[in-house]
This record gives C-alpha cells, structure tokens and sequence, in this order.
C-alpha cells in the first residue's frame, strides 16, 4: 500500500492515474483546501482517501493503522508534512530537515554556502526594519523572492535603489510585511540567445546512487523571471552538461539528499554554472516530457522509488527534440473575450498538442508569476527545427482580453529576437 500525499504540484490526479495505477494499491492523504476539495471524487476512484485533520499524530496513525509500504508526495507545499509523516511510520523519505531546506529558500541557501556549493551572498527578511541590513549585505542588483513558494510569484529584479523603495513598499501592508523574503544577489547569465541562460537537471537520488534523467533546455525568460518553457534534450555542450550534472551531485549531497526525485535549477553565467535552487520533487511538466523522449514516467518511478522497487528510468536520449512553450498571461488583471487560431496551430506539422488553461470568459488576475494562456507541445529534428515549428504556430494565435476599466487588448507571442 502506497500513501500519495496530494496538494497542488507536478502531478495531477490523471498523472497519478495512468503512473500508479498498477504500482499498488493507493491511499490518498488529502489536506483540506478549495484544490483539493474539488478532486476528491476523482481521487475516490483512484484509491482510498483520507482526509487529514492538521495533527500530525492523528494523521500518521490513521494512516499507520492502513499498514502502507511507502510514502511520497509530488507537491512542493506538502514536503514537510510528507516527511514527518514518514518519519512517524518509519517510512523512507527526505528526513525533515531536508524536507525544510527544500522548501525554506533562505535555509536551502545558507546550506549551500555553507558547504560551499556556489557561494551566492543571500539575507533573510522578516520584518521591514530587516531591509536596510538586507540590501547592505547583498548589494545591487538583487532579486527578492518569497521563503516559500514556487512558480516565480511574487519574485523581483531589483536593479536600482528606486527598484529597492517600490519593492519594499509593495512586500508592506499595514506595517508588516507580506511574507518573509530572501533578498540574493542577481546571478548575470552569459550571452545564451537563442536559448534561456539557465537549465535545469533532473535526478532520481536512490540508495544505490544518483541517475540524472536529463538536462532540461529553457526558452528565455520574460521580465523579470516568468518561465517561458523547456526542451530536451539541452543545447549545451557534452562537456558543459557533464559540469552541470557534477555540481547537481554536490548540491544533492550538501542538501543531505539520499532519495526521492529532484528538479535542480542552475544559471549559466560566465564564469560557469552557479546553483539558483533545488526543488524537492518533479519538475514542472517534466512527466510530459520524459514519456515522450522515452526516459519512462518519473509519476510511476516516485512510487515504486518509495516501495524500495527499481524506477525503471533511464537517462534520456532522444532522437528529436521535445519541447513544451509556454503562452504567458499577460501580467495586468483582466478577462479573456475571444481566442483565434486555435484549430489552425493544432494542424502546424511539430505540434503534438495545444492546451488551453484559460478560455474566453474566465478572468486572470495579473501578476508576474508564470500563469499560463496555453501551453504547445511539440517535436521537432532538432534545436533549429523546433524554432522554426514555434514561429508557424505563435503566428497563428491570438487572445483579446478586456481590462478593468473597460479597455481591451490583444495578445500576441513570438520569440525572442524574431521581431517581437
């Protein structure tokens, strides 16, 4: 018996379906949320539910009483609730101060440098008095980002002190501060066009060792860090991905990482590859694209990772490249009115799916996080072909949306630097 602990995150009940369906007999820990509340009838279907009551000693005797084998969870918000749980039941998982590194930004960081795994300076904002400190410490130019927290909500550039001001008064209400804050320095990546100056590595950390799945490409960012989407395999260099994987490994190790699927994300930059972060558990749409590169399902490789079973992954080694672009939505708060284009990009040679996330009629609440209009998934022969398929089908779509105060807009994508 398997314990999926189910939030928001990088799986979806579907995903949990088709990867788990034949590993072994589920039982879903549900904490109660308007997300979750919303799925419980799918996740009935799919195995036995449990919704969890916030004690933590109630809860993992509950699930005690169910004799379960294992234990894993594929939402970031839930990684620590997921790890005292195993800790209560005996059951391998990351040890909970691991688990708080993963999600902790600032402790993840102090970690790192610590062990001296790309020294990055770093301060910890908890109150508006700490700000002062804060940028003294780190300097100009920063980014600020949330402790916890995934998706690039609410993170900044901060470039000058007139950045800095705005900034503090945004993260201020009533005197407190929103959240507490990491402010670090601003990692300048290396000239990278037409590709993103960061990558990212996906590992499956078992007793017998680390398999890195692959080197996951980015498209570049949008201002200040909204995700653009991936590929693989990467455009770097045999050489580079081999330095990419071996400072993974140390950043890995320094986190005390012994098992469990991992996203580590890391910046090109000049002198070479620095760590940005490591997540504790599947990348964002990974699972997409390991299927279709031929690596295995990383969904089905967690559980039976957490049954002491062989995953079944191996490291990618596509024949073409596999793609996911993501159609950002704009950044201001909004309603979408019409959406043209759509059959047209669904017939582009390369395009194996479009996916809608918003339709017309839904309203979008702006925000620099990476919200998503749709997202195109494709294949193409290789880097320069997989461009080329992007810029036929972005050429294609179109989104009217109207502003609060009546005015309305069109929206438009194509890559960067094809004249946008």
């Amino acid at each position: 018996m398997l314990i999926v602990v189910f939030d928001k995150g990088a799986a979806t009940a579907a995903d949990l379906s088709v990867g788990l369906g034949d590993v072994a007999h589920l039982v879903f820990a549900v904490p109660r949320s308007d997300f979750t509340e919303a799925v419980l009838p799918t996740l009935g279907e799919l195995g036995l539910v449990v919704e969890l009551s916030e004690d933590e000693e109630c809860d993992a005797e509950a699930l005690r009483a169910l004799s379960p084998s294992g234990i894993v969870t594929f939402s970031e918000s839930r990684l620590r609730l997921t790890a005292a749980i195993a800790q209560r039941l005996g059951l391998p998982f990351h040890s909970p101060s691991t688990a708080l590194a993963l999600t902790d930004k600032h402790r993840q960081r102090s970690v790192l440098n610590a062990a001296g795994v790309s020294p990055v300076r770093t301060a910890l904002v908890r109150e508006p008095r700490d700000w002062e400190d804060a940028w003294a410490t780190v300097g100009l130019p920063a980014v600020v980002k949330p402790v916890h927290g995934e998706g690039s909500r609410n993170t900044f550039f901060v470039r000058s002190t007139d950045d800095a001001v705005r900034i503090q008064d945004e993260m201020t209400v009533a005197g407190e501060l929103v959240a507490p804050l990491v402010v670090e320095e601003f990692l300048r990546g290396r000239p990278s066009s037409p590709y993103g100056d960061y990558v990212s590595v996906e590992s499956v950390s078992a007793p017998n060792g680390v398999t890195h799945i692959a080197v996951t490409g980015k498209f570049p960012l949008e201002h200040p860090f909204r995700e653009r989407g991936q590929f693989w395999p990467s455009a770097l260099t045999p050489e580079e991905e081999t330095t990419v994987r071996q400072l993974t490994d140390k950043a890995l190790t320094a986190l005390g990482i012994e098992r469990g699927i991992t996203h580590t994300e890391i910046k090109l930059t000049p002198d070479g590859p620095r760590v940005i972060e490591v997540n504790g558990r599947l990348g964002g749409n990974i699972q997409d694209l390991s299927v279709r590169a031929g690596a295995g399902n990383p969904v089905r490789a967690g559980g039976l990772l957490a049954l002491n079973a062989p995953t079944g992954l191996t490291t990618a080694q596509p024949d073409r490249v596999c793609f996911q672009y993501i159609y950002l939505a704009p950044a201001v708060p909004c309603r979408m009115t019409a959406a043209r284009g759509l059959a047209e990009v669904r017939r582009v040679p390369g395009v194996v799916r479009y996916l809608a996330h918003v339709r017309p009629g839904d309203v979008l609440p702006g925000g620099i996080g990476t919200q998503r209009v749709a997202d195109l998934r494709g294949e193409a022969p290789d880097h320069k072909a997989m461009f080329e398929v992007l810029d036929t089908a972005l050429g294609l779509l179109e989104y009217d949306f109207q502003q609060q105060d009546g005015s309305t807009f069109t929206l438009r994508r194509s890559l960067p630097g094809s004249g946008a």
